[in-house]
């Protein structure tokens, strides 16, 4: 079940300073950024795994990730290893990872300001949200009633507190039009996939149209 669920999850993964040996920013600024969200699944604490988070990254041909779910010990040894600069976001298993120096927080720590090149920065927040209650498992459990209004209400319930911080931590970096960035778990449905298409092309009665406050908000904003 566990794994049945987490493929569930990752269906819908949207993306103190510790210094290293990373060069400082290039004089000529950053024309093209690859910007990664990756969910490790509860960290990797052995040799071969942190290994494979390595090369996974690397295949990306990432500048800045976003990571859920990894333990700070292990995050700041794949950091090492990338030869990455490194971040431990407020939240426990949230950390940033960029190939450019960090040289900023938020005022609430849930993301990172980055700088590409002198006088060029970007921001890159990072969320693991609340995994329960699922809406989708409620929906096809019959413990939530088949009702859009139901089910934005269950998920405001479940993670909308989460969404309120996020939003009110970069407040004054969305204000700043400095380029933003948001990686991250969510742990509910796009409202962008929901919709009523794609409620009518399943043959299953808990599928509905809904549109889910999370992305939705933080489109919105």
């Amino acid at each position: 079940m566990r794994m049945a669920a987490k493929h569930l999850w990752i269906r819908y993964v949207w993306l103190w300073f510790i210094a290293s040996a990373v060069p400082s920013a290039t004089a000529q600024p950053v024309e093209s950024l690859n910007v990664m969200t990756f969910n490790v699944w509860s960290g990797e604490n052995s040799r071969a795994g942190r290994d494979k988070l390595v090369e996974i990254i690397q295949a990306a041909n990432a500048d800045i990730v976003g990571l859920q779910e990894m333990g700070n010990a292990e995050g700041l040894l794949v950091a090492a290893d990338l030869g990455f600069n490194y971040h431990q976001q407020s939240g426990g298993d949230i950390q940033v990872l960029s190939r450019y120096p960090i040289i900023g927080q938020s005022p609430a720590n849930l993301g990172a300001q980055i700088e590409l090149s002198p006088g060029q920065n970007v921001w890159l927040f990072n969320s693991h949200l609340s995994a329960y209650p699922y809406q989708p498992y409620d929906l096809r459990d019959g413990t939530l009633p088949q009702d859009e209004a139901s089910v934005i209400a269950a998920a405001n319930s479940a993670r909308g507190s989460q969404v309120t911080n996020y939003l009110d931590d970069m407040t004054s970096v969305l204000a700043s039009g400095t380029p933003t960035f948001f990686t991250g778990d969510f742990n509910e449905p796009s409202h962008l996939d929901w919709t009523a298409a794609a409620a009518a092309a399943t043959s299953r009665s808990y599928d509905l149209m809904v549109e889910y406050p999370a992305s939705k908000r933080i489109t919105d904003a």
